[in-house]
Parts: structure tokens; C-alpha cells; sequence
């Protein structure tokens, strides 16, 4: 559907590069042009870095057989949208502001409209804040002066954003800070009336005020609008949670808990509650208002200049593209993004989520065949003159015999002869279940809404039969196998974030795992290793007992840990219930990675797939506590660098049935 690598634009002025991600009405691209700088020291050519944004609606637009010219755009939908695109680039060319991307050229070809604009390398603020749970509050500040310093000068040439969320603004990393995608603003006339008559775009719910629906044609121009968004990107920055929606404050009133067990300072809390007033009348009327309430966000700001536009021109030749390494792939997390992101590493986190200090629990063993007589008896409530008699009650009903396992004497409770493979290292025990082979189609069908091209096409895959752990690897057989805790920047396993012997491990890398299996091998003997993609996607839809989730074991997530129900921290596995090979928190909790290579998908029938044979990325699936519902689904697809530890993946382990 994209256009294929090393395809030229305008003559040979552009060259595609790779993909970077596509939306509903449009596919970025990284891309390379030449251009002539005219200065001081005469011409000078250069090959740079852009960002070549396609004008291509996904549920109208294909391409022809040449891969490149655009069909289906004869209809009024596509000319109408297609027009909004060309507006969005115009009027993105204002806007020459330290913190606004910057758009470089708009041109129409293919039987479709592009334009390039400059590319810049780092993070999302979405990304950074879920690596950095969340900013301590002076970096937070000195992140969103910037923010104010490009929305009020937007407003200063009369348009609205309409979408300002932390996954809309790009932190470089040089330590710059972008505003990006300006898909849904709209420029005003001095009359304060809109350039359209359409509507302005419902925006994201969280970030969008509840008027935001209706269309604006008063004669006054909205900025409450923005700073509303505003607002709720401060709380996302703040408290690394969701903002609630605007309807929500309007019905139980602004939630400043989890500001306040922060400890962000009070009058930061005011500001952040009164951006986001239900009542637009109650809220910052400009960005300069905000500023004069609140003077640090101010402080932080950079001084705005508009320069002129450095001579350039771009050649005729055919770009000749550098040497040199692809750039390095999104996390997880952000592959929704239209632009080229890599991870920045940063200091330690030392400010926590949410400033609490819950008691630990006692978290119970996933479901497994020992049960200490200790717990079996547990209902007697510590009368010791009842112990014999119930010790006598669980060997008659039981009829199995009694041994010593990890300093506990424990009951084997018979289960199905080959569906159950237990296994115990140095004391701790965990279970892998057998995943009958069979046949399924692997990947999204158009039915599925959240659906992303790297999704499909769905195709045919048999597999042979295989086990695969019933739980992720826990914090206990981590430590049990390697004797030591992953650390990320300096941070360990905490209780924040979930800490003890039946949390999921977190902060693995691929390469972590790479040596975490050879060990666990010369510990039991067996030969354990990642599943592939294929033997976990059929895994987590049930295998040949499949009911057709759209999660693994149902079609809400009532069956896993994801951004709605975990207050964005991981849980006690084997909490939620079992899909239906008896396999827990598939979907959610933490990312699972996979041994392929990432890559795209084949519409040809497979057997036993494992993938492409090299690549620069792994896959992840599954999704986390720390992701919506989108990323939870089985068939969605992730996937990062072997290097790369990304504080919410994790590990599963399989087993081939053979060994």
C-alpha cells in the first residue's frame, strides 16, 4: 500500500526511504533530498533528512500496478479531504516558530498531494513520559513553556491546533520539543469566523473541551479550545495518567488526587484545574493569561523569532542516498506516530507515579499442581487441634502422595497426563501448557476497527504442537535463574510499579532473555526458548479451542491488566481470567517478546513460520497495563530493538514438544 523504497518525487528531488506510519488519511515517509545552499562560501550541495507526508485515505484510495499513482480519488470525499490536506500544509508553511515542525514544500503528483517538512529525531512526550514515570515537575515545566510558546504564537496568526495531546508533541533528542500534526487546525479570519464552514473535529477524548464538537461561527476566535487541551496535556505530564474526560469533570468535578499525592505545588494544580474548566468561560481566556497566573511556565519559554528563510534550492538530480545504518525503529508504544522516533536515554527516575506505600501482599502461586498442606488447611484458621484430622481429610480425598518441594510440604493435585509440564528451579516452580498444533488465520481482518497495516494481510498458518508458559515469567523465577535484577537507568524492579515474587519481570531486553534461556536450560535440562510470533498469536486466540476473542480469552479486556484498569502498573499474574487454553494475561500486563525478526506479513499459507531471517527489530506482542485497549488485542503487532529496555516488556517461554 506505501510506496516502495527508493522511489523518486518530483523529478528525482525526493527519494523515499522507509515508512515511518499511516493514519487514516495519510502515510509518512522518511525520505532524503538534495539541496543547494547559496551563502557566503558560494553553492553548497547537501543531502538531508525529511519527513514526506501522502495525501492517501485508506478506506477509498489503492495504488495502480506501477505501486506509485493513486486510484479512487475521482470521488468527492477524496477532493474534499484532499483539499483539507493541501490547507494543512499552506497554512503548517506560516508558521515559523523554534517549536513548530516545519513544513518545506507541497506539490501534487501521483494523482495525489505530498508535502515534505523537516524530520526530527527523538520521542513523543507520550513516549517519554511512560519511560519516565512521570516528569519530575521542573522538567515537566520547562517541557510545556515550550508548548505554550508555539500554541501562543499559533493564536497569534489566528488558527487553532484542535489536537494537542503529548503524542502530538515531538521532545528531540537535542532536548528540543515540536509541535507536530496539525491534521485537524483550522485557520480563522479576522472576523474570528472560521476559513470553512466544517465542523472543527471532535479531537481526542481526554484533550477535547465538550464544545469541541460543534462548529464555531460567533465571530469570536476560540482559544479556550487549545487551552483546555493544554491543560490535560499538563495533567498527563504531571501524573503519567490519562486525563479524565471533559464530561466526567463536569459530573464529579476536577481530580487533583493524584496531583496532590505528587506533591506538585498547589498553585500549578490551580493552573492545570483551570485550563481544564468544563465551562469555557471559567478557563484561561490566552496563553498569555495562563503565563501571567503561572510565571514558571514563562520563565522556561524561548524567545520567538520568525528568520528568513535560508536561500535553498532543491536539484533536478536524482538524490544519490548516504551510507549508512536505517534509522533506528520506534518503541512499542509509539508506532502509531507519524514520525522516526528513538529512545533517549536519560537519568534515573526518582519521583514516583503516585506517592503511596501500599502493603505489599501476600500474592497467591499461579494456578500450578502443588498446593502446600499449609494453605490446603488454611480455612481451619490456625486451631492446631484440627490439623491432624485435616491433614487425614486431604490424603483421602486426594489419594496422591505427600513430598517436600522449595521447604513446603505439598500435595500433587492429578491432572491431565501431557497437558501439564511443571518445572522447579531452586525452589521456584512454574508451569508451561501444551498448545495442541492446528490451523488459523494469523493477522486482522477489516472487521477489526483498531486494525494497522502491519496487521495484515491475514493468512493461513499451521502449526506443530508446542507448550508455552501459562504465566510470563515472574520476578521470582527471574531472580531464581540469573540471581540478579534487571535494572533500567538505574531503576529496579519497584513496589510502584510492581514488586514481588509473582509480578511479571519487566525492563528485559531480548538480549536479557538470550541469556536468561541458556541458563534456565543448564538448570533443567530441557531446551526452552521464545515462541514465535505465530505460536503466540494462535496461543493467546485459544489454539483449536478458539472462540474467536478479540482479546486473549474474550472480547473486553476484563481479562487483562491495560491502561483502564491497572492504575498503569503491573499486577500479580494469573489475576484475570484464562483464555481458553488456560493461558493468563496474554493480553496485557506486560509485552512478551517473540524470537522472529519483525517484519511484514505474506499472504501465502505457512507452516510453522518463523519470520524474516535478519532484521534490525524483534517483535513484542500482547500489549501492557500500561497501553490502551488497541494494543491488547491479539492480533496487534509491536516491536523494538534487542537492545532496547522498554520498562513494560517482558518474557513467555515456550517449549517445542519434542524436547
Amino acid at each position: 500500500m506505501e510506496l516502495k523504497q527508493g522511489t523518486l518525487l518530483q523529478g528525482g528531488k525526493y527519494k523515499i526511504e522507509a515508512t515511518l506510519g499511516q493514519g487514516t488519511f495519510g502515510i509518512t515517509y522518511l525520505g532524503t533530498a538534495r539541496l543547494t545552499l547559496n551563502g557566503g562560501l558560494g553553492a553548497r550541495e547537501i543531502v538531508t533528512k525529511v519527513a514526506i507526508k501522502e495525501f492517501f485515505m485508506r478506506e477509498v484510495n489503492v495504488r495502480d500496478n506501477d505501486g506509485r499513482c493513486v486510484e479512487g480519488s475521482s470521488s468527492s470525499v477524496f477532493t474534499n479531504y484532499r483539499h483539507r490536506f493541501r490547507r494543512e500544509a499552506e497554512n503548517l508553511a506560516k508558521l515559523h516558530h523554534p517549536n513548530i515542525i516545519r513544513v518545506y514544500d507541497v506539490f501534487d503528483e501521483n494523482g495525489t498531494t505530498y508535502y515534505s517538512m523537516e524530520y526530527v529525531e527523538g520521542l513523543t512526550l507520550d513516549a517519554y513520559i511512560q519511560q519516565h514515570h512521570p516528569l519530575p515537575e521542573a522538567e515537566a515545566v520547562a517541557i510545556l513553556g515550550r508548548v505554550c510558546s508555539a500554541l501562543s504564537f499559533m493564536h497569534g496568526q489566528r488558527m487553532l491546533h484542535l489536537d494537542l495531546k503529548p503524542k502530538n508533541i515531538m521532545c528531540s533528542s537535542k532536548g528540543e520539543v515540536f509541535l507536530i500534526d496539525f491534521g485537524l487546525s483550522k485557520q480563522f479570519g479576522a472576523n474570528g469566523e472560521p476559513e470553512s464552514s466544517t465542523t472543527i473535529g471532535a479531537g481526542t477524548p481526554g484533550y477535547a473541551p465538550i464544545e469541541q464538537v460543534k462548529q464555531i461561527k460567533d465571530g469570536t476566535f476560540p482559544a479556550t479550545l487549545d487551552i483546555y487541551a493544554l491543560g490535560a496535556t499538563m495533567y498527563k505530564t504531571l501524573t503519567g495518567q490519562r486525563p479524565p474526560e471533559a464530561t466526567d469533570i463536569l459530573n464529579d468535578g476536577f481530580p487533583d488526587g493524584p496531583l496532590v499525592q505528587l506533591h506538585r505545588s498547589p498553585s500549578l494544580i490551580q493552573v492545570v484545574a483551570r485550563c481544564m474548566s468544563p465551562m469555557r468561560k471559567d478557563r484561561y481566556q490566552t496563553v498569555a493569561d495562563l503565563l501571567r497566573a503561572y510565571p514558571p511556565l514563562a520563565a522556561e519559554d524561548e524567545k520567538t523569532e520568525i528568520k528568513e528563510d535560508t536561500e535553498a534550492t532543491i536539484l533536478d538530480e536524482p538524490v544519490k542516498h548516504p551510507t549508512g545504518d536505517a534509522p533506528v525503529t520506534p518503541p512499542i508504544v509509539e508506532k502509531k506516530v507519524s514520525a522516526k522516533l528513538t529512545p533517549k536515554k536519560a537519568k534515573p527516575v526518582v519521583e514516583p507515579k503516585v506517592k503511596t506505600t501500599p502493603t505489599q501482599p501476600t500474592p497467591p502461586a499461579p494456578p500450578k499442581k502443588h498446593y502446600t498442606i499449609k494453605n490446603l488447611l488454611w480455612f481451619l484458621d490456625g486451631d492446631w487441634f484440627w490439623y491432624p484430622l485435616g491433614l487425614l481429610m486431604v490424603l483421602l480425598v486426594f489419594g496422591v502422595s505427600v513430598r517436600k518441594c522449595a521447604d513446603d510440604t505439598v500435595v500433587d493435585i492429578p491432572r491431565p497426563a501431557g497437558q501439564y509440564l511443571d518445572f522447579t528451579v531452586n525452589g521456584v516452580t512454574f508451569t508451561m501448557v501444551l498448545v495442541e498444533g492446528g490451523t488459523f488465520m494469523m493477522g486482522a481482518t477489516d472487521e477489526e476497527e483498531d486494525a494497522e497495516d502491519n496487521e495484515k494481510p491475514a493468512h493461513q498458518v499451521t502449526l506443530s504442537d508446542y507448550y508455552i508458559g501459562q504465566t510470563e515469567v515472574t520476578q521470582a523465577l527471574w531472580e531464581a535463574v540469573m540471581g540478579e535484577t534487571p535494572t533500567r537507568g538505574g531503576d529496579q524492579w519497584e513496589r510502584r510499579f510492581g514488586l514481588g515474587d509473582n509480578y511479571p519481570a519487566y525492563y528485559i531486553t531480548y538480549d536479557d532473555v538470550k541469556k536468561f534461556i541458556p541458563k534456565l536450560n543448564s538448570l533443567t535440562g530441557r531446551v526452552f526458548r521464545l515462541p514465535t510470533e505465530a505460536e503466540w498469536e494462535y496461543a493467546a486466540r485459544g489454539g483449536k479451542k478458539s472462540n474467536g476473542y478479540l482479546y486473549s480469552g474474550g472480547n473486553t479486556l476484563n481479562v487483562g491488566w491495560y491502561e483502564g484498569n491497572s492504575s498503569e502498573k503491573t499486577h500479580l499474574v494469573a489475576q484475570k481470567a484464562a483464555n481458553e487454553l488456560g493461558l493468563y494475561d496474554m493480553s496485557g500486563n506486560v509485552y512478551e517478546w517473540c524470537s522472529d525478526w519483525y517484519g511484514s506479513y505474506s499472504s501465502s499459507s505457512q507452516t510453522n513460520p518463523k519470520g524474516p531471517s535478519t532484521g534490525s527489530r524483534r517483535v513484542l506482542r500482547g500489549g501492557s497495563s500500561y497501553d490502551n485497549a488497541s494494543y491488547c488485542r491479539v492480533a496487534d503487532r509491536g516491536c523494538l530493538s534487542p537492545s532496547d529496555r522498554y520498562f513494560a516488556a517482558g518474557v513467555r517461554l515456550a517449549l517445542s514438544s519434542s524436547h
